[in-house]
């Protein structure tokens, strides 16, 4: 799968129909797994002084990719 393509809280469709007549809340992919472990290594790295927001989310987009291939290296030992 895409690392793009995995979502950090997907939301299925809601059959629940106080939702359904508020419009509310359908079928949301939510952000993908890369966006919030790039937020999550922007959180730590706006601490470093002297970064600029451009280099900040350049390397917290690094971090984010870094992740991402420890989890699938980890998602292929347990499935052996």
């Amino acid at each position: 799968m895409q690392k793009d393509m995995i979502h950090a809280f997907p939301r299925p469709f809601s059959t629940d129909e106080h939702e359904q007549s508020c419009n509310a809340f359908f079928d949301q992919e939510g952000m993908t797994l890369r966006d919030f472990f790039a937020a999550l290594a922007m959180a730590g790295l706006v601490r470093e002084d002297g970064m600029s927001f451009r280099n900040t989310a350049i390397q917290a987009y690094k971090q984010a990719d870094e992740m991402l291939k420890e989890r699938e290296k980890e998602r292929e030992l347990t499935r052996m």
